[in-house]
């Protein structure tokens, strides 16, 4: 095994290795048994060793074997992702495996082991050297348990999809072995070969598989009857109230059939083989003639009733994806292609040779655009066979670019809301969709993480993406990769290079660079900006306009058809210099473009001279830039580089012809402001922007005052950092009144007004996978806090008495630690926090266990506060064993809606901080140390929670003070609020409730987090 490795890296250095691929060919019989869900099979594979090495053992994958146990590394790569089904999955019941195995090669029986790390892959031991150009005669039985449907093998009840099933050689190419266990994100490395299969199941089962049905004619007559029977279904709209057919076949699955059949498919020149069985299937038949070779396709879809409204036009779709891929890329060249409707967990479909699975679907189009994804990896994972686990982007990548062109072509208006929401299409004008196409899903889905210096190359191994990525890079970034290189080449010049990669790559395993020799050649250009700077490196592209001004060019010769060149100065604010179109429009009407070279820093540009209102960096939004709000610069007029304003109503998306500010009214309530009402102004919600804002005035129709928020937020790049992730610049205020109490004829309020500017730092991770995240923030809150007596009567001739206010200012450092482990995540947080009076330290950490399936957890934090001095005499500075109430949040950061009050629901509310006791008290106030530890646990019994909490302070020249409590709470309103009663407390406390006349009343508590409900991730300081 270390050999091969060492052979391998030893390959990979040498980028001129010459190329060559091996032969897999099989014959494989097998049965299911669809009560125990179980396969028995024996195969067969002639596998002819074309490379220049001997070799001497051969790697197997055993892929059902990745369903075994919660150890390996689906299951690990699972719950990393945050899926637990198969972590918690009764094993006996659900897991699978494959086994019964033994290896003959040419009539003997060898010597195979499993992988020391995996035990879906196997290395087989052969007794003989097999040299350059001889053939292995490869053997095995095989027995199967099929898993509960947790990733693409398995079934769910009586529904199989039976795919990675059979024992299957590794790939061994000009980069050595390719053993990989089976992961979820992350697809397949396969050698080419023929398939002959033999597949035996209940007679009432409909099979799809890969392949040919061969010398079943039983079989294909009664496909064909099923076929002519739903059509007719269909044509007399024998449809139930949901739209569904109303037929032979419901969802319950019927009693299988005693006999079996035996179905036999035969496929040459493809690297997998898959098959899906169920007894409910409808199917629909269709044909699409090939223009250039004049074969015919058939098409095939198979589906269930429960979404046979959407099905109905499913070979429309399949011809649709066939006519396309062939004509953009090369011909389709097998005899049929299937689509299947599925329950598979592996997300929207899951692509096999001429089969493909597909996933739930609520619309027409959404089933259109999965079944044409899917139909078109037959070029890009099966025609073109690149190793998808090394360069996913080579087969997700390229084959969404087909898929963004194929909907923009065939529906050339679709928008995206009406590509999501058909439903809600009408309403396009008011969430100003209307101008908003489909496509931008794929610029959105990109640039949500990297305007946050969150994305990753698209040249990067599959498992190393995080899941966002993985969709936001490798599907989305490489597809607008590849429209802004046709834009540059121009749609004939690209569509001659696809069709030579194609000719030249078909049925071969491509490599990143095979396919960037192709298109240099055949477009005669240096395109290493392109292979080597956009797919390869994690650059950013972001031109922008700064200013412009006329050439006089009368007087030279070159321009005698002109009277002015314009001259522009563009900026480039991203990290790649590349090419980047100019482009002058007048109205909408696109009059002139121009192609530049990429540039470092500032550049003039000169432009044609045109009848122009204003000029535009990439008008048609084909370059991936990471921010297209700076492409504009008006002709004449002030504001030049600003694009029309408008007013939207809530939100939407990002229009960068447009400069929106979005607002809302608002209404709200406290006890001292009384009703509140006001707008909300704001300049985004997603994705993130260099500068974000947000204005909340407001009017409180009781304290006759203007009160709000507001907050403003400078997000620096720092993305050639190796520490930095980001740098957060902000400033938050705010301004409520806390307080009014109404003694004989004057009303004494007070409240309060709030700046605090801050600066952030988010670090880097040294792996984009990392659960480990740190931050750490500097702050500073300036709080002006005034009191104000005012006469409700004649007062006794005495005169309203503003007592002025007191300034106050407080700093803080702070960082913060959290690991976001899908099964026991945890987090940290240390505070330095000094004003004129003290200095003082928190500490905090809470641990979290989650141990079912339903994530009930346990949980556990702890808590230690100490002063380094502290010259107050003002108690709300205090540490605190029960939490801090209004009055102690002196910094303001909560949102309390009767900040003081002394009686009523309100006063009992709080903040679980500090030492956290459930039970309220004024016993163990400190102003020297606190400690504490605060249980929690959720039951099965859903919304009931189980507290515990002790805390220890100490005060000087005072005894330790030991608080403890325990009692029951319920969430509620997804964690907006939680109301907790205690059960058993500390006897100090008993004292005091019955000194003060409390009742159980009083001990009931609640936190209340309107910061949840904010959809402004910045501002945590709304307060009232």
């Amino acid at each position: 095994m270390l050999a091969l490795a060492g052979i391998s890296i030893a390959q990979k250095n040498n980028t001129k290795a010459e190329y060559f691929q091996q032969e897999v060919n099989y014959s494989i019989d097998v049965k299911l048994d669809d009560h125990l869900h179980t396969l028995s099979g024996f195969e067969q594979i002639q596998y002819i060793n074309h490379s220049p090495h001997p070799i001497t053992d051969i790697y197997f994958h055993l892929w059902p074997n990745a369903y075994r146990s919660r150890e390996t590394a689906l299951a690990k790569q699972l719950l990393e992702n945050g899926e637990t089904d198969m972590y918690f999955a009764n094993p006996q019941m659900n897991y699978g495996y494959i086994d019964s195995l033994q290896f003959i090669v040419n009539k003997d029986t060898v010597r195979w082991e499993y992988d020391t790390t995996h035990m879906d892959i196997a290395i087989v031991h052969l007794k003989k050297v097999l040299n350059p150009g001889d053939t292995a005669f490869i053997s095995t039985p095989f027995f199967v348990k099929l898993p509960s449907s947790y990733s693409r093998l398995g079934h769910v009840d009586q529904s199989y999809q039976i795919t990675q099933w059979y024992p299957k050689p590794a790939v061994y190419d000009r980069d050595g072995w390719h053993p990989m266990p089976y992961l979820d994100q992350g697809e397949f490395y396969s050698e080419f070969g023929s398939f002959d299969v033999r597949i035996s199941v209940p007679k009432n089962y409909v099979v799809a598989a890969t392949g040919d049905l061969f010398d079943c004619p039983e079989e294909e007559k009664w496909l064909e009857l099923r076929a002519k029977n739903t059509k007719a279904l269909l044509e007399e709209n024998r449809i139930d109230k949901l739209g569904n057919i109303r037929g032979e076949y419901d969802m319950e699955f019927p009693e299988s059939e005693k006999q079996y059949k035996t179905l036999r498919y035969k496929q040459n020149n493809v690297h997998d083989f898959a098959w899906f069985a169920d007894k409910r299937f409808y199917v629909l038949r269709g044909e699409y003639n090939l223009p250039k070779s004049g074969r015919n396709v058939t098409l095939w879809s198979f589906f269930t009733k429960d979404n046979s409204r959407y099905w109905a036009k499913s070979t429309q779709y399949l011809h649709d994806a066939v006519k396309y891929y062939s004509m953009w890329n090369g011909e389709y060249p097998y005899n049929v292609v299937s689509a299947v409707d599925g329950t598979i967990s592996a997300g929207g479909g899951m692509e096999y040779p001429t089969v493909t699975v597909i996933g739930e679907s609520n619309s027409d189009i959404g089933l259109e655009t999965v079944i044409m994804h899917e139909v078109g990896h037959n070029w890009f994972y099966g025609i073109l066979g690149s190793n998808e686990r090394d360069h996913p982007w080579m087969d997700e990548g390229l084959n969404s670019f087909n898929e963004m062109r194929y909907i923009e072509t065939k529906y050339p208006e679709l928008s995206l809301l009406a590509s999501f929401a058909p439903q809600l299409s009408s309403k396009n004008e008011f969430f100003d969709l209307k101008e908003t196409k489909q496509r931008a899903q794929y610029y959105i889905s990109y640039v949500m993480n990297a305007r946050r210096n969150l994305d990753q190359p698209i040249e990067e191994k599959s498992e190393n993406y995080t899941p966002t990525n993985y969709g936001g890079v490798v599907y989305s970034k490489t597809a607008l990769a590849f429209a802004y290189l046709k834009a540059y080449l121009g749609d004939k010049t690209f569509d001659k290079c696809m069709h030579a990669y194609y000719e030249k790559w078909m049925f071969k395993h491509p490599s990143p660079d095979d396919m960037k020799e192709v298109f240099q050649e055949t477009a005669k250009k240096d395109l290493s900006w392109f292979f080597d700077g956009v797919i390869k490196e994690n650059q950013v592209i972001d031109y922008k306009f700064k200013r412009k001004k006329r050439v006089d060019r009368r007087s030279s010769k070159t321009y005698t058809w002109m009277k002015y060149e314009e001259s522009l100065v563009v900026v480039n604010k991203g990290t790649a210099d590349v090419p980047f179109c100019i482009n002058g429009v007048k109205g909408d009407t696109l009059f002139n473009t121009v192609w530049y070279p990429g540039h470092k820093g500032k550049a003039t540009i000169n432009f044609p001279n045109g009848p122009y209102d204003y000029f535009k960096i990439d008008f048609d939004e084909r370059i991936p830039e990471v921010d297209r709000k700076n492409n504009m610069m008006k002709e004449k007029g002030l504001f030049r580089r600003m694009e029309p304003l408008k007013f939207q109503f809530i939100t939407s998306l990002e229009n960068p012809k447009k400069s929106v500010i979005y607002w809302s009214p608002v209404i709200g309530m406290n006890a001292y402001d009384g009703f509140m009402a006001g707008f909300l102004l704001y300049n985004n919600l997603f994705p993130q922007r260099n500068f974000e804002w947000q204005l909340m005035p407001m009017y409180g129709f009781r304290s006759k005052k203007p009160i709000g928020y507001g907050n403003m937020e400078w997000h620096i790049n720092t993305r050639k950092s190796d520490l930095l992730n980001s740098i957060d610049v902000g400033l938050n205020a705010a301004s409520f009144q806390t307080e009014r109490i109404t003694i004989n004829d004057f009303t004494r309020e007070r409240g309060f007004i709030k700046i605090a500017p801050h600066v952030g730092f988010k670090l880097k991770k040294k792996k984009a996978r990392s659960v480990n995240n740190h931050y750490i923030n500097l702050r500073s809150v300036m709080v002006y806090e005034d009191t104000v007596d005012r006469c409700n009567g004649d007062c006794n001739g005495l005169l309203p008495q503003d007592f002025g206010g007191e300034f106050v200012l407080y700093n803080e450092v702070q960082y913060f630690y959290s690991n976001t482990n899908t099964l026991h995540p945890w987090n940290g947080k240390m505070m330095v926090q000094q004003n004129n009076d003290f200095l003082k330290l928190e500490l905090s950490a809470a641990f979290k266990r989650f141990y079912n399936a339903k994530m009930n957890f346990v949980e556990a934090r702890v808590f230690a506060g100490k002063f380094i001095y502290n010259n107050s005499t003002s108690s709300r500075y205090n540490f605190r064993s029960d939490g801090q109430h209004g009055r102690n949040d002196y910094t303001y950061d909560e949102v309390f809606p009767a900040r003081n009050a002394t009686q009523g629901m309100w006063m009992n509310q709080f903040v679980a901080n500090q030492g956290a006791l459930k039970i309220g008290t004024a016993n163990g106030q400190s102003i020297d140390w606190l400690t504490a530890l605060n249980l929690k646990a959720s039951l099965p019994i859903p919304i009931i929670h189980l507290f515990a909490d002790v805390a220890l302070s100490k005060n000087p020249a005072m005894d330790a003070v030991f608080l403890y409590d325990a009692g029951i709470s319920i969430p509620m309103f997804r964690g907006i609020a939680e109301v907790y009663f205690p059960l058993v407390w500390s006897s100090v406390i008993k004292d005091e409730y019955k000194a003060n006349g409390y009742g159980y009343g009083n001990a009931i508590r609640f936190t209340f987090n309107l910061n949840n409900l904010n959809p402004f991730k910045q501002v945590k300081n709304i307060k009232g």
